[in-house]
């Protein structure tokens, strides 16, 4: 080969090596690197471009240069691609962001270059991109640092200062100077002229300080007053940190300080306010305590000392309780408890020991107390004693109960002997209709409506003492109970007066015990009735339900209005209490025992009235969303008879002889076979020797003898499929709570119609 090929041959190998070694440059640079047309286009790119883009080399090209590029930086570009077409730069370097496939954005320092041909015309670009998002992150992060400590330390009123202890010269922050009551642009002070400007009480103390912490312990932390060329004194709080050399000498001091005027002077304004408080509580003449708010006592001031005969300390916590009687400890612990969580008022009685020894009643008022930076800070409570107060109204109380049964007396008398005179006049009046080959249902009728009577003001009795507690609680429909009242009770009222009846049929249920409601709506009629007397007159009955706008809540609302006498100021205050009465001596009971059961509903009762205006009663209860029970209407004997599909043989214990006459005759009457116990003893005796003929139980509750416990026992371990029904005159609450631990499926109430007995009777023998 000739020496020119030769040498042509070696100079096409070092172009191929040459072209290798710029191809694996330019695919393997740690840098974006692509050639991009005059158009825009994309003539050449590195991998390394497109990684940082997120796109293969064929989705780059299908996107322009602008595309890639923020908004906010295609100005910049684009005038720097102008600058170098127009010759005027040789080169453009900017940072811009850059979008990547997935929508994020990049930072990247762009370094642009154009590239001429020989006649110096314009061939394409070449740039050069270097990723330097995390270096523009820190660098923002850093310059959002130091704006918000600077923020911080104008808020914060916090003076930076830099102490060089080689040549006691001073560096501080702008807000430095404030704290010293120094124009802005002070300039640094020497350790002398800070020291001068310390109050003369603290700058001694403050001097030796500085010493023992530069040359011992490396830190300093101090309170002082300094005093403003104003002369005013203010609080300052000083934190730093001694810095050492390579030698161990310190060089340095750097630390804050901070305006610590408003604490000083709210620190010193409590302790004025604690020490007035503590002067006050002490002089009072009630017992007084403190808690915090983690229910736990932290003061009690000297008359609670005085009376316990114990020291603050053994009464801080709960260490009070100690001195309460072992009988009221949990009960005053659950009330103080309860009370502490709903941040409610409380007020409690219980016996504390008095340092002699004996128990006193007190009287614990509380209430909770509130800071306005910190909220709910505990409770503030004050004691009286009311020992001798509760001695004094027990005696009251009693004379007052010996006075009310006089009065109460003579109201039953006389309403008994209104209602026994009727049942006689009617029982004459049947017979002279027996004699005459009449029918007497008409007069037997109300011979049973006056015993109905009778029963129910057995039961306001019952009520008023607390005997009742009608257990029985289920959605009533209150327009067709007042319905089926208004039945029964248009023989009642006066002939003269006119019933006008206004019921809502749609209203919701109230929750209720619809014998104790039934028990409402009678007396308010009755009373209506009353009010009015013999004259003409109206009584209007109406149910309604109250809207949310009435500011009531959602309540079912009973109305009684009548066209009266009307009452008095002075009546109307008292017409609730017991006892008291417009009408004849003796009466009145109705309406307290009315407001209480409306009370225990939940419910309120409106008085309005005025002298000759009549009076108006209006009964709110509370509403549910469930469905009212359907309320069993009365049947007659003869529909009973022909509901009585079962019979059977009973045992009936009653030690009424009469109503034990009266019942087995009915039962008989409807085929069931009767034996008779008159007391505990003998229905023992019958069941043991009967025990697998008999059906049915009939067992009052209250008998002489062996108890009906002991029956009910015996019968229940001997025979337990045999069934029992109980009857009382009290409510099944007060019977099953003397039955606890005994199985009570049937209770019938006394007085009770044979109609109801009869569907009781055909329950147990059904079950």
């Amino acid at each position: 080969m000739s020496a020119e090929g030769t040498e042509r041959t070696s100079a096409e190998a070092a172009l191929g090596e040459s072209e290798e070694r710029f191809h694996a440059i330019f695919a393997q640079a740690a840098v974006g690197i692509a050639q991009i047309g005059l158009g825009g286009e994309w003539l050449l790119v590195n991998n390394r471009f497109c990684r940082m883009l997120g796109y293969s080399e064929a989705e780059l090209r299908s996107r322009t240069l602008q595309e890639i590029t923020h908004p906010d930086d295609g100005d910049e570009s684009l005038a720097g691609r102008r600058q170098l077409l127009a010759g005027e730069i040789s080169s453009h370097t900017m940072e811009k962001r850059y979008i990547r496939r997935d929508g994020t954005v990049f930072w990247g320092r762009l370094y642009r270059s154009l590239v001429r041909d020989h006649d110096n015309e314009p061939k394409y670009f070449i740039a050069v991109v270097e990723d330097i998002t995390q270096k523009v992150q820190a660098e923002r992060a850093l310059r959002d640092s130091e704006r918000r400590l600077t923020l911080a330390q104008n808020a914060a009123h916090l003076g930076v200062w830099d102490r060089d202890l080689r040549n006691d010269a001073i560096a501080t922050s702008g807000e430095y100077a404030s704290l010293y009551g120094l124009p802005f642009d002070h300039p640094p002070l020497t350790y002398e002229a800070w020291l001068s400007l310390i109050h003369p009480e603290d700058r001694e103390r403050i001097r030796e300080l500085m010493r023992d912490t530069v040359e011992r312990t490396q830190v300093w932390d101090a309170e002082f007053r300094v005093v403003w060329p104003d002369g005013s004194v203010h609080w300052l709080l000083g934190k730093g940190t001694v810095f050492l050399d390579d030698a161990g000498l310190p060089v340095r001091i750097t630390g804050v300080n901070i305006d610590i005027t408003e604490r000083k002077q709210a620190a010193a304004a409590l302790r004025e306010s604690e020490e007035r408080f503590r002067n006050m509580a002490d002089t009072a003449p009630v017992m007084i305590w403190v808690s915090g708010p983690d229910k736990l006592c932290t003061f009690f001031n000297k008359g609670w000392l005085t009376f316990t005969g114990r020291t603050l300390e053994e009464e801080r916590g709960n260490g009070w309780a100690a001195g309460v009687h072992p009988d009221d400890v949990d009960r005053c612990v659950a009330i103080y408890a309860s009370s502490f969580d709903a941040r409610r008022n409380f007020q409690m009685e219980y016996r504390l020991r008095r340092a002699d020894g004996e128990y006193r009643w007190v009287l614990d008022s509380g209430v909770p107390r509130f800071v306005s930076d910190k909220g709910f800070a505990g409770y503030i409570g004050s004691c009286i004693d009311i020992t001798d107060l509760k001695h004094t109204q027990e005696e009251d109380l009693a004379r007052q109960k010996l006075e009310s049964l006089g009065v109460l007396a003579g109201g039953i008398a006389h309403d008994f002997n209104n209602l026994l005179g009727g049942i006689l006049a009617e029982a004459e009046l049947v017979e002279a209709d027996l004699a005459a080959d009449l029918s007497p249902a008409e007069e037997i009728a109300r011979i049973k409506a006056v015993a109905i009577r009778g029963a129910e003001i057995v039961r306001e009795l019952m009520i008023y003492a607390g005997q009742d507690q009608a257990s029985t609680i289920e959605p009533v429909d209150l327009s067709r109970l007042t319905e089926e009242m208004l039945e029964l009770l248009k023989v009642s009222i006066s002939k003269q007066v006119a019933l006008k009846i206004n019921l809502d049929k749609k209203l919701p249920a109230v929750w209720g015990n619809a014998p104790q409601i039934r028990q409402v709506v009678m007396n308010l009629v009755i009373n209506a009735s009353e009010a009015i007397g013999e004259k003409e007159g109206v009584i209007r009955v109406a149910t309604s339900r109250l809207t949310e706008d009435s500011g009531s809540g959602d309540y079912v609302r009973l109305e009684v209005s009548d066209t009266g006498i009307g009452m008095t100021e002075e009546a109307k205050a008292k017409i609730f209490d017991p006892f008291f009465t417009t009408k004849f001596p003796g009466r009145g009971l109705g309406l307290a025992v009315v407001q209480g059961i409306v009370r225990a509903h939940g419910g309120a009762i409106h008085l309005v009235s005025a002298p000759g205006d009549g009076a108006t009663f209006q009964v709110l209860l509370p509403c549910t969303s469930k469905i009212a029970v359907e309320i069993p209407r009365a049947t007659t004997s003869s529909a009973a008879e022909r509901a009585t599909v079962r019979t059977g043989t009973i045992l009936l214990v009653e030690d009424e002889e009469q109503l034990r006459f009266a019942v087995s005759k009915a039962l008989q009457n409807r085929g069931f076979s009767v034996i008779e116990a008159g007391d505990g003893s003998a229905a023992m005796d019958l069941m043991r020797r009967h025990l697998h003929d008999l059906d049915v139980i009939l067992l009052d509750v209250t008998l002489p003898g062996i108890s009906s416990r002991d029956i009910l026992e015996e019968a229940q371990r001997t025979r337990p499929s045999l069934k029992v029904i109980l009857s009382s005159a009290y409510d099944k609450k007060t019977v099953d709570a003397s039955f606890i631990g005994l199985r009570i499926t049937h209770f019938i109430r006394k007085p009770f119609q044979l109609v109801d007995l009869a569907g009781v009777l055909q329950d147990a023998l059904s079950s």
